[in-house]
């Protein structure tokens, strides 16, 4: 008579019992609500650098943390803050209103706004520099604004009246989803170039 190991024998009677060894979760699998002590705002994006979570939102609110458990917020403007990255150094978030804010420590911030009436909801870095995009409403034109110390921005035509989704940075590109599944393309943020995805639908949003 031929006999298993123990083990093969214990893990079939587990699977007879529908019963399972117990394993290590990843820390990916659970998640937990925490809250910035700032109820009334919604928060739009969030960034870590520099040993600090930042996350922006409506009413010109920035809430900062070192844990992701206990925050610490402040409204350096009045203006709704899209988007918050972190890039060499420091902190850049943008808003409405052409609004550009910098922090190296994610408590003090300068208001680095180039004074255009750019509607900013996207920001990103890559290449050695920051690249914002926004819209204007008249004319309705899309822009992206660029600058290597995002203290100094310079602003570039970009498309007509296009719905914009998210930006990313990888491989050495930015890319910008807009409209019917056609992606834009740039490596400086001032020359962009389309690339269909093969999709039909609005592009909203991508990562990397």
């Amino acid at each position: 008579m031929k006999t298993r190991p123990l083990h093969q024998i214990t893990f079939s009677l587990l699977a007879l019992l529908g019963l399972t060894l117990p394993c290590a979760a990843h820390p990916l699998d659970l998640w937990y609500s925490r809250f910035t002590n700032s109820p009334a705002t919604t928060f739009y994006s969030v960034a870590y650098g520099n040993g600090n979570f930042v996350a922006v939102g409506g009413s010109g609110a920035i809430a900062r943390s070192t844990d992701g458990n206990h925050w610490t917020v402040t409204n350096p403007t009045a203006q709704v803050l899209n988007e918050v990255t972190y890039g060499s150094g420091k902190f850049v978030a943008v808003g409405y209103g052409g609004t550009i804010l910098t922090s190296s420590n994610a408590i003090n911030w300068e208001d680095h706004s180039p004074g255009t009436n750019i509607y900013l909801q996207k920001i990103s870095f890559g290449n050695s520099r920051f690249v914002a995009l926004g819209y204007t409403i008249s004319p309705a034109f899309n822009w992206s604004l660029v600058s290597t110390d995002g203290i100094a921005w310079s602003n570039y035509f970009v498309a007509s009246n296009k719905p914009a989704g998210g930006l990313t940075f990888g491989n050495g590109l930015f890319v910008y989803p807009l409209a019917k599944g056609t992606n834009l393309l740039s490596a400086d943020g001032i020359s962009w170039w389309s690339r269909p995805s093969g999709l039909t639908n609005d592009l909203y949003m991508i990562g990397s």
